[in-house]
């Protein structure tokens, strides 16, 4: 099950990076501010939740480092989109880096909260 849970919310949460990064490319007002890192990190924070409710394992390590994974793959493929269009800011290469890293760390505190509000969903 949780080979399942790593591939779907892996498939979501690049769907929406990559979403927000063509919105973005569509409506370049929005690339205005910080949409995309607190866009990025939020997506990656919710694909790592995700992971971990979704995922049948009850221990804490593999919820961290598979929403680590999830977060930080989406991440890197939505950064790599923004790279290729030309949306990265100070430079391609640091902000694929700092995008991936960001979405890793995000990733795993959203399988923390995962692991977290599992037990509601058993006690309902």
């Amino acid at each position: 099950m949780a080979r399942n849970a790593f591939r779907l919310a892996t498939a979501i949460g690049s769907v929406l990076q990559i979403g927000m990064v063509l919105l973005g490319l569509a409506f370049p007002v929005l690339q205005q501010g910080n949409l995309y890192p607190i866009g990025g990190t939020l997506l990656a924070l919710g694909a790592g939740f995700l992971f971990a409710r979704w995922s049948m394992s009850r221990g804490l390590a593999p919820a961290l480092v598979g929403g680590a994974f999830v977060g930080g793959f989406s991440s890197f493929l939505g950064v790599l989109v923004a790279a290729v269009t030309g949306q990265a800011a100070p430079g391609p290469v640091m902000t694929v880096l700092v995008g991936s890293i960001t979405g890793c760390v995000a990733g795993s505190v959203g399988g923390f909260f995962g692991v977290l509000f599992q037990g509601s969903r058993q006690a309902a």
